[in-house]
């Protein structure tokens, strides 16, 4: 009776463990699974923030277009955008193109000769 009784202890005692190991991956893989969820939540999360932007960027883009679309409905409107574009001007008018100054490089012959000035102390 005993050996019974010690038999029965042992395999709750077994039974016991393995039910709480079992339970414990249970928890590990519900874990993994919230983790994962949440790591995709994350990405679609910065995925939507970027097609927001995108979305506000064309709306922008949209605004501007429409705005440069009423003002090519009036004669003026027409006229400024073609002045603006093109070099163009209207009878009487004068059109003055500026240039930017360029910057002149110096001779080469000068670069050379300075060049075997700093290398003077140098024999070769």
């Amino acid at each position: 009776m005993k050996d019974n009784k010690i038999i029965k202890r042992r395999y709750r005692l077994f039974f016991k463990k393995v039910l709480l190991g079992v339970i414990v991956l249970f928890l590990l893989f519900l874990l993994w699974i919230v983790y994962g969820a949440w790591q995709t939540n994350s990405v679609i999360q910065e995925q939507r923030d970027i097609q927001e932007r995108k979305v506000a960027q064309y709306e922008e883009k949209r605004e501007n277009l429409s705005r440069s679309l009423s003002a090519l409905q009036t004669e003026q409107g027409r006229e400024d955008e073609l002045i603006r574009t093109l070099p163009v001007k209207k009878p009487g008018e004068e059109v003055i193109i500026l240039v930017a100054e360029e910057e002149h490089a110096p001779s080469t012959l000068q670069n050379r000769q300075e060049e075997k000035k700093s290398f003077s102390w140098w024999p070769f």
